[in-house]
């Protein structure tokens, strides 16, 4: 078993105060060579922090992203103190016409003058337009150099095409000279210097001198971020594949791949928006610093924090992806990771900072690794976890039920009784007219919180509108569970035409203790406005369990919908739960950024679609002050697609109580959030079982500690195993507490019934004792007052007097055959008891 937490690095600056450090290099004088945006070269003393500039380059060309892109050292430096700086420039013509483009200029390393001298360029004429410019330099041990050459943004198509350098790795001499065993020797100058195709914006190449394999980073795709391994002649897919051959977002990927002999990346962190990971820099790990990341590839990304790619022994896969001082969990590591370097003991040195309107004071640095570790990584508590049931069909719900079974629904319309301990399935309802189209379906379920005396399942799920064909509806309904027949009836309507779309359709559902039902609604993709009180989509709603409008809704003095209305301004929150303390919270998709956890409040606006996450951009921050818009507790970019939620309370897992439980689809983790004292502000982020189980729809908490995972691997973007979809179990290896087997609905019998001879109680079946005529026993005795007889709609059908005592004569009568409740009341208490009358 695999576990991956949010872990934690402890760092120090080195050096402060600079332009944007673009590149790191350990030099084999043991110092510190770092490359800067700003063409400004230093020299940097590592312990002390102590540097100078050795040289700046004179014809440099710097805004927005372009300027210094690469740094190389000859292999032989210490002979023939060479380095190679990789920029862009302005080129102008005769006629007055310019144009800036890239080059790799190499120097000479002059000692006794402590300074770059001898300028010579080595090739020139590369693409250099502001958006993908790649960047990438690497020098080999063969004295060839590699370079990354981006698309250029509008140019993506020229990645393919072997009549430009654009989208491409280039393999030249240390001299510029074409090495003869190149991929094209025979084509021209200098499109004989392509290496392999296929690529949007490799930023950096790393060489493991021990494999020798050759890895590069690459933004491949709006919403994809990769590490690849390059070999020359290879394809890597760009503009027709977005990351790996899956058929996402384009259908044909699987055929080009097939045609085309695509190479796919190592790792391809897909993020479903227009902001990845972004990898900036990668480097093999060997060193003796750190010696749980020996064999390791150490990734800095822009957006999600230093990454250690966890290699199988040949290098090739990467068999886990433990993420470290993560910015949207750490506030304490300021700027975005840039550039990295290792050195030969294993000391790891990460330049950070931003650009433009993000750039703040102190950002632009490079600090030192000190120390690595997994924060609360449940090193004192070992996990377990095996597979309950396997061959479910996407589950959408999973619920502990109060017969102790998990209760489940499946998108395709199922509702499932599953044995937690044996995995035996039994379905107890199947919806006909549910429409599952891409992500609706049947969803969220919730059980009556009193479901031994109430036996009350409410379901949400979507449908065809019976008289527009393209257009989706969603409903919430109530069913009764009938142990008779095992299986619900009398579906009642609570809630109708709310509309809905193949995404974002929210639908969680829960019932607090107050006898109230929530039920999240997401936006319809843009159906109504999330804003606007006039409509039920982007909401919370709340009714009472009858269906009713609570009076304390903040808009119950409105017309419906309004009045159903608990808070606005969302856009598809997937997850809802609960504190013991009454603190209700929800997970919530965002768009290309941001997705949410938020504190749910009466009233409260949290802002889709004029806020996406916080209140950070500036129209953001007015339409906040303006609109009193609540922020999230936490946000998360890249997006991480959080779905089902809960709240830890159990001492079985000591590092997670008191905490949340969120399971992730994209992130493919089961994620923990620890609070603070008010519960308003996430104050950590832990994360376990990357990758290990695929996307992950929702997660339960058994009352005994064990937590549940239900798996969504059959979706569009789902990768499915012959396992999937399934059901896991996570429990602590020291055991948990044991609970009444599977079948035993309550806890606490309130009322028997009698075993006496002039009473046959027949077989006992989950969960109610079947009766016609006898003695029922009380679980006390009580004074005068009422019998009631009460049908399972809830409605009284008898009431009788009671003497008092320790038990009464129940007779059927003209009750018909089915479930009823005997309600038991005096003055001081009730009791009561679910039977089936034959």
């Amino acid at each position: 078993m695999s576990i991956s937490a949010q872990n934690r690095a402890e760092f120090r600056d080195v050096i402060t105060n600079l332009d944007l450090p673009v590149d790191i290099l350990w030099g084999n004088d043991n110092y510190l060579w770092i490359a800067q945006k700003n063409g400004a070269i230093l020299r940097v003393n590592p312990e002390t922090g102590v540097g100078h500039e050795v040289g700046s380059v004179a014809d440099l060309f710097s805004p927005e992203e372009l300027g210094l892109f690469g740094m190389a050292l000859d292999p032989a430096f210490e002979d023939s103190a060479y380095i190679y700086l990789y920029y862009s420039y302005i080129r102008t013509y005769p006629n007055g016409d310019w144009q800036h483009l890239g080059k790799v200029v190499r120097y000479f390393y002059d000692r006794s003058a402590d300074k770059l001298v001898s300028p010579t360029t080595i090739v020139d004429s590369l693409q250099a337009v502001v958006g993908n410019v790649g960047g990438a330099l690497r020098a080999l041990p063969d004295r060839t150099l590699l370079i990354g050459v981006g698309d250029g943004g509008d140019f993506f198509e020229e990645a393919q095409s072997h009549e430009s350098m654009r989208g491409k790795i280039l393999r030249v001499r240390l001299d510029g000279t074409i090495p003869a065993d190149n991929p094209w020797p025979n084509y021209p100058y200098p499109l004989n210097s392509i290496w392999a195709t296929g690529f949007r914006n490799p930023i950096s190449i790393a060489l493991d001198h021990l494999w020798g394999t050759v890895y590069a980073t690459d933004w491949g795709g709006t919403s994809h971020g990769e590490v690849n391994i390059l070999e020359g002649g290879r394809n890597y897919g760009w503009p027709y594949v977005f990351g790996k051959c899956d058929g996402d977002p384009i259908d044909s990927e699987g055929e080009f791949c097939a045609d085309s002999n695509v190479v796919e990346p190592i790792i391809d962190w897909y993020s479903g928006s227009i902001l990845s990971a972004r990898p900036t820099d990668i480097e093999p790990y060997h060193g003796e610093q750190f010696p749980e990341w020996e064999g390791s590839l150490i990734v800095t990304t822009l957006l999600d924090g230093l990454h250690q790619l966890r290699l199988d022994d040949e290098g090739k896969n990467v068999l886990e992806d433990n993420v470290y001082i993560s910015p949207r969990v750490f506030s304490d590591m300021p700027g975005q990771l840039r550039s990295l370097c290792i050195s030969p003991e294993g000391r790891v040195f990460i330049g950070t900072g931003n650009l433009g309107e993000d750039q703040k004071s102190g950002d632009n640095r490079v600090v030192e690794i000190l120390e690595i570790s997994q924060r609360d990584s449940l090193e004192e508590t070992p996990l377990v976890t095996r597979n309950v049931v396997t061959g479910l069909r996407l589950p959408w719900e999973i619920l502990w039920g109060f017969d102790n079974y998990i209760w489940c629904t499946e998108r395709g319309g199922n509702v499932r009784r599953i044995n937690p301990e044996t995995g035996d399935v039994h379905l107890l309802l199947n919806i006909p007219d549910v429409l599952e189209l891409f992500n609706n379906g049947l969803l969220g379920m919730a059980l009556h919180p009193n479901f031994c005396d109430t036996s009350q399942v409410f379901l949400v799920y979507s449908y065809q509108h019976p008289e527009v064909s393209h257009r989706i509806l969603q409903r919430l309904v109530r069913y009764t569970y009938d142990p008779l027949r095992d299986t619900l009836v009398d579906p009642l309507v609570l809630i109708d035409s709310i509309e809905a779309s193949p995404e974002h359709m929210g639908s969680r559902v829960l019932i607090t203790p107050d006898r109230h039902i929530l039920i999240t609604t997401g936006d319809a993709d843009g159906a109504n406005d999330p804003q606007g009180v006039d409509n039920l989509n982007g909401k919370v709603l709340r009714i009472g369990i009858d269906g009713a409008i609570p009076p304390d809704n903040p808009w119950a003095d409105q017309p419906w919908p309004a009045s159903l209305v608990w808070s606005r301004g969302h856009r598809n929150p997937q997850g809802l739960t609960l504190t013991p303390d009454g603190k209700l919270y929800a997970s919530e998709h965002g768009p290309w950024t941001d997705d949410e956890v938020n504190l749910i409040r009466s009233g409260a606006d949290y802002g889709w679609p004029s806020v996406e996450g916080y209140c950070d951009l500036p129209q953001e921050i007015a339409y906040c002050q303006d609109h009193s818009i609540t922020e999230p507790i936490i946000a998360w970019t890249p997006t991480i697609a959080p779905c089902g939620l809960e709240y830890y309370k159990h001492d079985a897992i000591p590092e997670w109580k008191n905490s949340l439980l969120l399971a992730t689809l994209k992130n493919k983790r089961l994620m923990n959030l620890h609070l603070n004292a008010r519960g308003d502000k996430v104050v950590s982020v832990h994360e376990y079982f990357s990758q290990e189980f695929g996307r992950l729809r929702d997660v339960c908490v058994a009352p005994d500690g064990r937590v549940f995972l239900a798996t969504s691997n059959h979706d569009r973007l789902g990768e499915p195993t012959d396992d999937d979809d399934r059901i896991i179990e996570i429990r602590s290896a020291k055991g948990h507490p044991s609970l009444p087997q599977p079948g035993a609905l309550c806890d606490r019998p309130p009322a028997s019934v009698d075993s006496a001879p002039q009473f046959s109680i027949g077989e006992l079946v989950i969960p109610h004792p079947i009766i016609e005529s006898g003695e029922v026993k009380l679980g006390s005795v009580l004074g005068k007052g009422k019998v009631r007889v009460i049908s399972a709609a809830g409605k009284v059908v008898r009431e009788e007097e009671f003497n008092g005592g320790s038990s009464l004569r129940f007779v059927k009568g003209l009750l018909s055959p089915g479930l009823y409740i005997i309600e038991v009341v005096d003055n001081k208490q009730v009791v009561r008891s679910q039977v089936i009358v034959r």
